[in-house]
């Protein structure tokens, strides 16, 4: 067993990384492998306690939770779903029974687990399926006005608007627009609606052309055509019409279909106007052989003017200025081939009022350039291109429906709500294949290779901010997976069991990572079905570690994070009260030990003046009170919605016994309640909210502020409750209210 145990870690480790992270294809032989490996721990050989095994944990770590860069983007390992559920199992097999190998998994799982770490070429870079544009909405502006994301906009004159801003952000953005786009067209059916545009128009009769110069009426002919083809053609298909008769807008369903190859050398003014095309030409032509030869003449006078540097001769100097100009980029290839390919579709369903956009694009990244992709929203995945005329003319379809007075089915025929609304074409003409010889790791192909767009480069900024991104998402999406929940169930709950001297040192231990699971990660996930079985473990280790008890409210004094997040703006009303429970339960635990420690206050010395500030400081308890109580006065307002749970602990808290009473008294609780309500305190403290937590309030729930009117919301009913069981708790015997000077002023004065 030993030794094959050790040969199955030199297969293991050694093994090359065939997984890949989308469409993952599953490795096979290291699956075997792991699971092989995890059957002979069972048996504990002396690897099992080795130093050795210690470092095979830490690189399956790796295997699981790895996080490419730019240097290493293959990693982690094991990427599909069935070697992550076997590297999962080989871990739980490795600390089962091995105090230090436990200790070395717990330390690397509680890193993952602390507060913060939770939470676009850049979409190629990025590993996200989708980008979130909420940031890109905030300062985006159309007609001087912010955007309204609940409103529906028409795309096609968002796109227009796009573009015009970006040919106004720099002369490289404009020129690149220029090349890219030139412009769109308003189209109704494709080659029909190109005819129709390029058709020849007669002006006679009372519609004759005025000569420009002769001055007199003569009969001409009209007609439009395309003087120059951009890289990339865009049409806007005008689903939308105004029906005169109702005056509304209506969405055009009527059938509009358009090639996967569309050849555009039918309108371009080469064929339909050839004379006036051939002596545009020979125009051009005269005006740059006229400027070429006053540049070459002034170059020649610079260069009898200057003096010769590095011994570089005059006939060298012009010989460079020529292989310059010869270097200059080849813009006229569209204008010699007109085929363009299609490469995207932009669909809206639903009608003029109101509806959804979304996209099907073809990856032209990958050779050939014939797989295509759903965009809708958040949604990324595979479409094939034979479903286009189905998904994107429009039109009508037909379904059986039954009729139950004739008792046959009868065709029923609609209009589809779903059809294209912009059509994205790329130029496909001479040369735009080649075949390239392509380098890789282990063996060399010659496949073709589509010439690459104008070359946009990512700032070194953007690139980082995106990679940073990338940790972030991969990080969260190692972590919420149920495989990795399961995986931490065993590791909290049932491995601290099977280690050799378990006592209070590994339950503290189990305790303070499966709270940080619980706190950072689970109630964060969309779904909880094991809820209640968390809280009831956390409860059980509780009750077995003072230790871990005094942990937990001290962690939350020192930091506010997890009371903030949970107590205060978690909109999940079922995760308060856990909370709440849950807290309450460790205070009972301590309070025999830390109630005569409430109200003593903390002093140099016997002969040391008493400061009323430090009262409680002795007890992680009343520490942890206090910084609740502290809330009031930063932030909670703007979350009243949520604080039925908060009030209720402190009242919960209030009720416990009279220690808790008159320390609420002590630390002024009354008054910070009061002037809380009355809303005395909103403008003495601005919060600054991070733009994650900003996004992750809006993403959940729209927050409220105070009310200013006399109606009393539901989540203060404890609070008001609570202030009035700590006015009667401070009577004293001569039944005479002993309440602060300030919290007699609060509830008197108020």
């Amino acid at each position: 067993m030993e030794g094959l145990a050790k040969k199955l870690v030199q297969s293991i480790t050694s093994r090359d990384y065939l997984e890949t992270r989308h469409n993952t294809v599953e490795d096979d032989g290291l699956i075997g492998l792991i699971n092989l490996m995890s059957n002979v721990l069972k048996h504990n050989p002396p690897f099992k306690n080795s130093k050795a095994c210690e470092d095979f944990l830490c690189q399956v770590f790796d295997y699981l939770f790895a996080l490419p860069n730019p240097r290493k983007r293959h990693v982690p390992k094991c990427k599909s779903r069935l070697s992550r559920s076997s590297a999962y199992d080989l871990l739980v097999e490795m600390v089962k029974g091995s105090p230090e190998n436990y200790r070395l998994l717990h330390e690397k799982l509680l890193s993952q687990h602390q507060p913060g770490n939770f939470n676009i070429n850049g979409m190629n870079e990025s590993e996200r399926k989708a980008y979130n544009p909420r940031s890109f909405c905030r300062v985006y502006t159309m007609d001087h006005q912010p955007l309204n994301t609940g409103e529906q906009k028409d795309m096609a004159e968002f796109f227009i608007d796009l573009v015009s801003k970006l040919e106004e952000m720099t002369p490289e953005l404009k020129k690149l627009v220029k090349t890219l786009f030139c412009g769109v067209i308003n189209m109704r059916n494709l080659y029909e609606s190109l005819d129709e545009v390029t058709v020849k128009d007669t002006l006679e009769g009372d519609n004759m052309y005025t000569c420009s110069q002769c001055g007199k009426k003569v009969r001409a002919e009209k007609r439009a055509c395309f003087k120059k083809l951009p890289h990339i053609l865009c049409f806007n298909t005008m689903r939308y019409t105004f029906n005169m008769v109702t005056m509304t807008k209506e969405k055009v369903n009527t059938h509009f279909s358009f090639p996967l190859r569309l050849n555009m050398a039918g309108y371009m003014e080469k064929n339909l106007l050839p004379q006036h095309y051939q002596e545009d030409k020979e125009k051009l032509q005269k005006k740059m052989a006229d400027e070429e030869k006053n540049s070459e003449e002034a170059e020649d006078s610079k260069i009898e003017n200057r003096r010769d540097v590095g011994g570089m001769s005059s006939s060298d100097k012009k010989s460079e200025v020529k292989e310059e100009k010869e270097e200059e980029p080849e813009t006229s290839g569209c204008d010699e081939h007109h085929e363009y390919d299609l490469i995207g579709v932009t669909v809206h369903t639903g009608t003029a009022d109101g509806g959804h956009y979304y996209s099907f694009i073809r990856d032209r990244s990958l050779p050939g350039g014939d797989k295509w992709f759903l965009f809708n929203d958040a949604e990324v995945k595979p479409f094939d291109p034979d479903q286009i005329a189905a998904e994107c003319f429009g039109g009508e379809m037909t379904s059986k429906t039954y009729d139950s007075v004739t008792d046959k089915f009868m065709d029923f025929s609609f209009e589809k709500t779903n059809s294209a609304y912009m059509l994205f074409y790329e130029w496909c003409g001479r040369g735009a294949y080649t075949t390239i010889k392509k380098e890789e790791p282990n063996h060399s192909a010659n496949v073709p290779v589509q010439n690459p767009l104008p070359s946009f480069e990512l700032s070194k900024e953007l690139e980082d901010w995106i990679w940073r991104d990338n940790m972030h998402f991969l990080r969260d999406k190692n972590i919420f997976e149920h495989t990795y929940f399961h995986f931490m169930w065993q590791v909290c709950g049932h491995v601290p069991q099977t280690l050799p001297n378990f006592g209070t040192d590994i339950t503290e231990m189990a305790a303070k990572l499966s709270t940080s699971f619980f706190v950072e990660t689970f109630i964060h996930a969309k779904e909880k079905p094991t809820m209640v079985q968390w809280v009831e473990l956390l409860t059980k280790q509780f009750n077995s570690s003072q230790a871990a008890c005094e942990w937990f409210l001290d962690h939350m004094a020192t930091h506010d994070c997890w009371p903030v997040r949970v107590l205060v703006r978690c909109p999940n009303q079922m995760v308060r009260q856990m909370f709440h429970r849950l807290c309450i339960h460790v205070i009972q635990r301590l309070r025999h030990t830390h109630a005569p420690l409430y109200l003593k206050p903390i002093q140099d010395g016997p002969d040391a003046e008493i400061n009323p500030k430090t009262i409680g400081e002795q007890s992680c308890i009343t520490r942890f009170i206090k910084m609740l109580l502290s809330l009031l006065e930063h932030g909670a307002k703007a979350h009243l919605k949520h604080l039925t749970e908060y009030f209720a602990f402190l009242y919960d808290y209030g009720k416990m016994g009279e220690e808790e009473g008159q320390f609420l008294i002590a630390v002024g609780a009354i008054s910070a309640m009061v002037n809380f309500y009355l809303g005395q305190k909103m403008q003495e403290h601005v919060e600054v909210v991070s733009e994650e937590e900003e996004e992750e309030e809006e993403e959940e729930e729209d927050v409220i502020s105070l009310p200013t009117d006399k109606t009393k919301p539901a989540s203060l009913e404890k609070m008001i409750a609570l202030v009035a069981v700590l006015v009667e708790k401070s009577r004293g015997e001569d039944h005479r209210l002993g309440l602060l000077p300030g919290d007699l002023n609060a509830v008197a004065g108020g």
